[in-house]
């Protein structure tokens, strides 16, 4: 079988899939809202990206998590 090279979204998606199982596992430290925006801009600084994308990639990544652990009534997935 001839793979194809991995495409960068392709690469970002299987990234942000290995974040989103990790935060599954290891749970989230503190949900302070001042020590989180710290540890984002942070973060953001040692990337060298902007901490306004950083804050939005991770409040989607976190609301994505916070739903599938408290889903809405009637909209659960069937297992």
């Amino acid at each position: 079988m001839v793979q194809t090279p991995m495409t960068e979204a392709r690469r970002n998606e299987i990234a942000y899939l290995f974040l989103l199982n990790q935060r599954r596992k290891d749970g989230v430290g503190t949900l302070k809202p001042n020590d989180i925006k710290r540890q984002i801009c942070n973060t953001a600084t040692e990337l060298e990206i902007p901490a306004e994308e950083a804050q939005e990639f991770v409040h989607d990544m976190m609301f994505r998590l916070f739903q599938e652990c408290f889903p809405m009534p009637g909209k659960e997935k069937e297992s």
